[in-house]
């Protein structure tokens, strides 16, 4: 199955050559996002040379981590607050803003990213196919991979713990849409995985968010003028995060998935 690995190769290019024409939240979002079902396939593959464009693969898409955080915390700020206190907070927030996204793009244009690409596709002339049998493997190891992950965040209730959830129900899912054959085939799979990938995306960046309070705080971007600001998005904040773990508890409640790593193997 070397054939998601060129589309994929193909789909990151087009997002790069579009992001550095015109920087569009949504387009860096997409690369990412490609980027990371690119890494979930490299994970079934054997070899160093796998790991390696694995990691450096890893270690790009997170220079646009910045970008990423503060564009979706500046659509929180507008969301949670009144137009007045979004105003006073704004420039500070642009700051950072603009910053991220220069990163980002500094990187797409790098010499660093060229000669990785150079690499990849080497790499990518010389994959061996990944067939039938190996993407059951893949499969079955990543049902394994979210039913214990589950089980771990309801055993003991913490972050780590459902972040690890997070990435292991986005590792199946971007295995099992990979295709339309594969869509059609595991439609109900794909479902549950989206409903809670939305959910822990989202109680994800109320914890990315929490961070950047705390560091516009620290930094005096928010000051004693505007900490009633702080307050009302610390509570926001707070709340959101609340609401989204308590969905996906009842999803997994719902659809018996926590216990022992059964649920997902029968869908």
């Amino acid at each position: 199955m070397t054939s998601p690995l060129r589309r994929l190769n193909d789909e990151i290019d087009r997002h790069r050559q579009v992001l550095l024409e015109h920087y569009d939240e949504e387009g860096l979002h997409q690369l990412r996002v490609t980027i990371r079902r690119l890494r979930v396939f490299l994970k079934h593959f054997d070899g160093q040379d796998a790991l390696d464009q694995r990691r450096e693969w890893g270690r790009l898409m997170r220079f646009s981590n910045d970008a990423r955080d503060w564009d979706t915390f500046i659509n929180f700020a507008r969301d949670a607050l009144t137009t007045e206190h979004f105003e006073a907070l704004h420039p500070a927030l642009l700051r950072h803003q603009e910053a991220g996204r220069r990163l980002a793009l500094e990187v797409l244009r790098s010499k660093d990213w060229e000669e990785h690409v150079t690499r990849w596709h080497v790499f990518l002339d010389q994959a061996p196919d990944f067939g039938a049998a190996d993407f059951e493997l893949a499969l079955t190891a990543a049902r394994r991979d979210v039913g214990s992950a589950c089980s771990r965040a309801c055993e003991k209730d913490n972050r780590k713990r459902w972040h690890k959830l997070r990435i292991a129900i986005k590792a199946l899912r971007y295995l099992v849409d990979s295709s339309p054959d594969l869509q059609a085939q595991h439609g109900e799979l794909i479902s549950l995985c989206k409903q809670l990938q939305t959910d822990l995306g989202d109680w994800h960046d109320t914890v990315i968010h929490g961070k950047l309070l705390a560091q516009l705080v620290v930094s005096g971007d928010i000051n004693n003028s505007l900490l009633p600001v702080a307050e009302r998005l610390t509570t926001v904040q707070a709340r959101r995060g609340a609401e989204c773990l308590a969905r996906v508890r009842a999803t997994m409640s719902h659809r018996d998935i926590s216990q022992a790593g059964t649920g997902f193997s029968k869908l």
